[in-house]
């Protein structure tokens, strides 16, 4: 029982520092993109997710037209990203973003995981530390709760 109400405590504990690195991140961003971030945050939107990582990714300057003329050419979310004049339909799948976190680890996403490389993907993407990342309630291998 007193296991149990440590555990709980710990995780409120945990919970007040992220809410308070969430308030701290969105006091340093535009305040036009703070819905974006709040919504992909919260897990109720992967293309808001996109949105928001991408106006982060271009350093919240000229957003539009950054994001329109992204450079970066083997990003997984490039078809989706926002401005384009024909954006690709729908939302991100659960490979693209997986396709996104593996890159994020540092893992090569041109050929086949090794068996041992995908355990440790898969370990590296389920503990990420990055809570603030927009991408970080859609990405794979997270434990559920029940």
């Amino acid at each position: 029982m007193i296991a149990s109400e440590v555990a709980r405590s710990q995780a409120k504990s945990e919970e007040r520092v992220l809410h308070e690195r969430v308030k701290q991140k969105l006091e340093g961003m535009p305040p036009r993109y703070r819905g974006k971030f709040t919504k992909a945050i919260s897990g109720r939107s992967v293309k808001a997710a996109v949105h928001s990582y991408c106006a982060e990714c271009v350093g919240w300057e000229d957003v539009a037209h950054e994001v329109r003329n992204c450079t970066v050419p083997d990003c997984p979310f490039r078809p989706w990203r926002p401005y384009q004049q024909h954006p690709k339909k729908g939302t991100p799948g659960r490979s693209v973003v997986r396709q996104f976190c593996l890159r994020c680890m540092g893992f090569d996403t041109d050929g086949a995981l090794s068996l041992s490389d995908a355990r440790r993907a898969g370990e590296d993407i389920r503990d990420c530390p990055s809570a603030l990342c927009p991408v970080y309630r859609y990405r794979p291998f997270q434990r559920r709760s029940s």
